[in-house]
């Protein structure tokens, strides 16, 4: 579904450049404080690469490296900084970052967008790192964003039990993500050896899921002030309120820090990570064919299976006895003679194509079978589109299946997703003069991504009384969901080495208000490594049966005909556990032993020689990236204005493979020498071209300022840029072209408050950020190109001469399952927050923000693509081909197609095709025209307005000394589930998205609460035992996302506008903390 896609090195950023780079709010904004030069207790200040969070205070903290990549006070940072303390992620609860980061501004949760069918399903958040959110309304392919470790790019997703701080940067900034996301890019601080006292905490937590996790950090200096050790590890068995649902982790950290000389500082961090991850939409599963079913009277197919029940044939039952007509049907002799005797509403579909499926929650004596001839379910139509993503508010009460049923493969044993890798960093901090210092640093990871894509979330009836050997199925009118098998074996490497010199001169001796004046240059050097196959199961035996239409094999081993998909049967509402391909790989000498598929006749009961595949060309490249950054931050007029110039150049290169199918497979007779019986080579055998496919070359700049206009009033302004160019040469859009550069840039500005003697500080600033050309995955987007591309593929196999050129599945860009596309957006908005401390006892955090994204030029590519005829592509084309088709139909000869119109076989068949061409056009068109119909305005899910909140008490004397308490929340404004559509002259809402009148849906809360107890239990080993309540109120219902026009009155008002997709709420959760610190 997703195509791989890696982030290059987070640039992070040439010192004191980015200074009040990107603009005006701070997360919290804190009060003006003399600037210090003295270490604080428990650490060595060597030089202005490091910074201590002992300096935090509560939920603010006073100084950062994300602002100009140096220590830097925040009072002199412009930049659009979240700060996440580890106080205010312990007094959460949470234990992931992206979860205490939806209590910032301008960030939500990402659970899917309506920009298309796919998205709004959710389903491509499984393929990302599981940290899911968006920043000021900017998506990702997989949903998570940017993220780096100490300014080296990060590769796995990160864990609270090593990390010091993190801090969201908003917004694009040349000196801080030169190269990344436009969004941003959250800064993780991995937590360093201490070279001054001995650390150690245990902590251990549990949950009503069923989650058990315990951590322990441990520093232990070995050399005084020279030389210390730091080990932190974790055990995680993160679990969800569905089943299977959840992440197992096993991880550790090393840390050595070394301090040889005076003026020199080492620093070597190691972590090892395992991860195995069961993702999950809270969109739930899919019931739109069940409901058009449900509507047109429940039909079925009570006769034994017929090679053709769509025209006249003989239906009767496995006895021989005929079948009464429908309920409701009038007819002569009340018998079925014709489809619309038992099927008057035409809501049945005949598989009329081989589908090889592996089948499980029955009791069959042989689980593999050929599904030929048996009946589906049609996709209900919404908007005027037929529609597999759609479902009621009440989906699992359709199916009898519970609320927290997992429809998704993957176990515990055997995750969906499973992840292990390695980093290195090795830092070199050295004072080299007064005043004068460098930082060289080198960081070296691998990260092993093993993801199994398969989902049953689409869930269906079996309309079927048999199986297709003419036996009772025992499936029969019992809940189902089919899926592909498909598996993607990543596997990303980054090589990365920096040197920083940063210079402070000193010019108050000249004049006072000349001020300070830090010069830094940065040059860094990235190479990213990166590589994803597609795996799919195939049934070799079936490759060398008779290729002809009659038949419906092929002789390609790709083609889907020897493809091999999985069905669960959900009875009596009990969920088996759901097929995927690493259990099929598991099992096939199991399925392999029985011999030949269960089929319609002899020519379906194909012979089983199973066999897990790459199915499409390997996606591997590699990125280098060449950069140097110059910044200048000067204080002039007594520190009163500070101001910020930075400028960096990147040279990237991008190299890319040329497709090689050359795995042959000595069962498949020919294979040595037919093509079309081989598999794609993994990738580790496909070596790079010798030339990059793609140069690119970007020059970025900052600018801004920080004026401190009174001792409570700073004004802020910054200016930036950056840009991503194409870092994977194999990804190419519907015209086989990469990806142009995405370029991104934002001007922020602002003002900050301090009040009542510091203790309250105010930020509030006004952003525009921009995107352009961010390149995403485009597969949702010609779903039915690729459906017209495979119909018109089986007048290849049938030999026709007019299509024996066309390609192979998968060698058009278009449907190679991979095809990209870009999208450009541009947010605006106010961020705002507030940080109250007024006395010790009391930490009141609160921000909100105000923030429209609005959609751009988008899918130009895929636009070009549908306009442009060619022999077999294009919309003309296309309608072309079916207006042959009727012509067949009208017993005319065609200059196309070899159908004779004098045989009926022939005529049903053109018919059948006609209409499928004309409906998957109209589908086609249709969504393209609707996607463009939404440039200008936005698509978001989330509200334009947040309001998030973190308040807690504590007591430090009397009765309830030791206890805390605390309250969280996040509210959002209603969000956009859609447009209305242009009315007809009758009235009917049957053309494109109508922008002018949006539909918005209702405002959302998330209250927690948390309550904790302090106390020295002996020596000098203090417990903290703390409770925090999630969903506290239990709030249940499902949230409205997605609405449309219920087009064939499934729920009993043509074209009502009702909802189509909801949004599951997680149930309350009581999470029980302790942490021990000796």
């Amino acid at each position: 579904m997703n195509p791989m896609k890696f982030v290059p090195t987070q640039s992070w950023l040439t010192p004191l450049v980015m200074l009040l780079s990107s603009s005006a709010v701070i997360a919290q904004n804190v009060p003006p404080q003399p600037r210090v030069a003295a270490a604080a207790a428990g650490t060595i200040v060597l030089t202005p690469f490091e910074i201590s969070s002992a300096k935090d205070n509560g939920y603010a903290a006073t100084e950062s490296l994300a602002g100009t990549r140096l220590r830097t006070e925040l009072r002199d940072i412009g930049a659009s900084l979240s700060i996440l303390t580890p106080e205010f992620m312990r007094d959460l609860g949470v234990n992931s970052f992206d979860q205490a980061l939806l209590y910032t501004p301008s960030v939500d949760a990402s659970e899917g967008d309506n920009t298309d069918n796919g998205r709004a399903s959710g389903n491509q958040m499984r393929f990302g790192t599981g940290q899911s959110y968006s920043i000021r309304g900017f998506n990702t392919n997989a949903g998570n964003q940017s993220a780096s470790h100490d300014f080296f790019t990060a590769l796995d997703p990160a864990d609270n039990y090593n990390l010091e701080r993190v801090t969201l940067s908003l917004g694009p900034n040349a000196l801080l993500i030169g190269v990344g996301n436009p969004q941003g890019t959250a800064v993780t601080s991995t937590k360093r050896a201490i070279l001054t006292r001995r650390k150690f905490d245990v902590q251990t937590q549990f949950d009503t899921n069923g989650s058990r996790r315990a951590a322990f950090d441990f520093n232990q200096p070995l050399l005084k002030d020279k030389l210390g050790i730091r080990l932190n590890a974790l055990h995680d068995e993160a679990r969800e309120f569905r089943k299977y649902e959840g992440k197992n982790q096993e991880r550790i950290t090393l840390s050595v820090a070394a301090k040889p000389w005076a003026d020199t500082k080492l620093t070597l961090n190691h972590e090892g990570y395992s991860l195995g991850t069961n993702a999950a939409s809270l969109t739930w599963g899919f019931d739109s064919a069940a409901l058009r079913w449900a509507a047109a009277g429940k039909p079925a197919i009570t006769f034994v299976p017929i090679p053709s029940w769509t025209t006249t044939a003989t239906y009767v039952d496995a006895a021989g006895n005929r079948i009464p007509v429908a309920r409701g049907v009038a007819d002569e002799d009340g018998f079925v003679d014709a489809r619309t005797d038992f099927d008057p509403n035409l809501v049945l579909n005949q598989n009329t194509g081989n589908s090889q499926t592996w089948v499980v929650g029955l009791n069959v004596p042989n689980p593999m079978m050929n599904l030929r001839y048996q009946a589906n379910l049609a996709n209900a139509t919404f908007s005027g589109q037929n529609n597999a993503f759609i479902h009621s508010k009440d989906p699992w009460a359709t199916f009898g299946l519970a609320k927290d049923a997992y429809l998704y493969g993957g176990t515990w044993d055997e995750p969906s997703n499973k992840q292990h890798g390695r980093w290195s960093q090795f830092l070199v901090e050295q004072k080299l003069a007064e005043n004068l210092f460098l930082e060289m640093g080198a960081n070296l990871a691998l990260h092993k991504q093993t993801m199994d894509t398969t989902n049953f979330i689409s869930v269906s009836i079996d309309p079927n009384r048999y199986l297709p050997d003419r036996s009772l199925n025992p499936g029969y009118l019992v809940p189902f969901a089919t899926a592909n098998a498909q598996q993607r074996p990543v596997k990303n490497r980054t090589a990365e080495y920096r040197a920083t010199l940063s210079y402070e001169l000193d010019l108050t001796k000249r004049h006072r208000w000349f001020g300070l004046h830090n010069f830094s240059g940065l040059w860094q050097h990235t190479r990213n490594d990166a590589e994803q196959e597609v795996t799919g199961l195939s049934n070799l035996a079936s490759v060398s049966l008779p290729a002809t239409a009659a038949t419906g094999w092929s002789g390609d081993v790709l083609n889907g005909a020897n493809a091999v998909g999985f069905r669960a049967y959900f009875v009596n509402g009990n969920v088996p556990i759901l097929p995927d391909l690493i259990q099929a790989k598991n099992n096939i000498p199991l399925l392999n032993s029985y011999g030949k598929l269960v089929g319609y006749s002899a020519n379906e009961q194909a012979p089983i020689n199973l066999r897990a595949m790459t199915r499409l060309n390997v996606l591997k490249s590699k990125f280098l990236d060449d950069a140097i950054s110059l910044g200048w931050q000067a204080r002039w007029f007594d520190n009163r204005l500070v101001t910020v110039v930075g400028y960096r150049q990147d040279m990237t290169k991008s190299f890319g493979v040329p497709t090689v199918r050359n795995v042959v497979h000595p069962e498949i007779p020919g294979s040595a020498t037919d093509l079309l019986k081989r598999s794609f080579s993994p990738a580790s055998a496909v070596e790079y071209n010798p030339n990059p496919s793609i140069v690119s070359d970007g020059l970025t700049r900052t600018y801004g300022g920080v004026y401190h206009a009174l001792s409570w009033l700073s004004l802020t302004y910054s200016r930036s840029s950056n840009f991503l160019p194409v870092t994977n040469a194999s990804w190419v859009n519907a015209l086989g072209q990469p990806a142009p550069n995405s370029a991104g840039k934002t001007v922020d500005y602002g003002f900050r408050l301090s009040l009542l003697q510091n203790k309250l500080s105010v930020g509030l600033s006004k952003f525009e950020t921009s995107a352009a050309n961010q390149a995403r995955n485009a597969n949702a987007s010609v779903g039915p190109t690729r459906s017209i591309l495979t119909r018109l593929r089986t007048y290849k196999l049938a030999g026709d001469p007019y299509f024996a050129d066309l390609a192979a599945a998968g060698d058009y860009p278009v449907d190679t399952g991979n095809v990209s596309d870009t999208w450009s957006y541009v947010a605006t908005g106010y961020e705002m927050n507030i940080v109250f401390n007024p006395s010790r006892n009391w930490r009141i955090s609160l921000s909100g923000s105000e923030n429209e994204n609005v959609l751009g030029d988008h899918l130009l590519a895929v636009g070009a693509y549908l306009y442009t005829n060619s022999k077999y592509q294009g919309l003309g084309t296309w309608k072309k081909f079916a207006a042959e088709l009727r012509k067949i139909e009208a017993g005319q000869r065609s200059s196309i197609f070899s159908l004779n119109p004098t045989i009926p076989a022939d005529v049903t068949l053109a018919a059948a095709d006609a209409l499928f061409l004309e409906q998957q056009i109209a589908a086609q068109e249709g969504s393209y025209l609707d996607d463009q119909a939404l440039n200008g305005v936005t698509t978001s899910r989330a509200g334009k307005y947040a309001f998030n909140g973190l308040i807690t008490r504590s007591f430090f004397e009397g009765r309830l000394k030791g206890w805390s308490t605390g309250v969280n929340f996040r509210w959002r404004s209603p969000g956009n589930i859609g447009y209305e559509r242009i009315k007809n002259s009758a009235g009917a809402p049957v053309g494109n998205l109508d922008v002018t009148r949006p539909l918005n849906g209702k405002e959302s809360w998330d209250v927690g609460a948390m309550i904790a107890h302090t106390r020295r239990i002996f020596g000098n080993v203090n417990l903290r035992l703390q409770l925090n309540i999630q969903n506290l109120p239990n709030w249940q219902t499902p949230q409205l996302v997605r609405t449309g026009y219920d087009t064939n009155a499934i729920y009993g008002t043509t074209n009502a506008l009702v909802g189509t997709n909801w949004q599951l709420r997680r149930p309350r959760n009581f999470i029980l903390t302790s942490t021990f610190e000796f």
